[in-house]
């Protein structure tokens, strides 16, 4: 009797921690900076009106992450990146053979250098769940 109060009480008190979720079908992805450029922006007659500056980035899949999808990247002190589908990548599968996507952002002009930082992202399962993971730290894109 005394095991099946004991087991009670760790049942809930899992219940009623934060980050325990039962939903298995959110992907798990690695956020990562991929680089900045200046790129001309040209008129009709090809003269370069003005230079934009593009900051890019990936979301990679990991190795047993399922198909889903990342609606959207959440920035410190608010803002958000598009994300997109992210396909599901088999268990043997090493890191740098996993699935990715490209996202950019252009900027009129330079940002500050730390200040595009992701401190979450928005999931969905194939299955219809949905969560907000956070980050262990923040991870810098430029």
């Amino acid at each position: 009797m005394k095991k099946l109060i004991a087991l009670v009480v760790a049942a809930f008190m899992l219940a009623g921690c934060g980050n325990f979720v039962t939903d298995f079908g959110i992907p798990s992805v690695v956020i990562a900076g991929a680089g900045s450029e200046d790129r001309s922006i040209r008129d009709a007659n090809g003269n370069v009106t003005r230079v934009a500056f593009v900051v890019k980035y990936t979301i990679r899949t990991l190795p047993g992450s399922p198909l889903g999808v990342i609606s959207q990247l959440n920035l410190v002190g608010g803002g958000t990146l598009s994300g997109g589908e992210v396909l599901s990548c088999a268990p043997s599968t090493p890191v740098d053979g996993c699935p990715v996507i490209n996202g950019e952002i252009t900027f009129n002009q330079f940002p500050a250098t730390g200040s595009i930082r992701v401190e979450s992202y928005d999931a969905n399962s194939a299955n219809g769940g949905g969560r907000t993971v956070f980050l262990p730290r923040p991870v810098t894109l430029y």
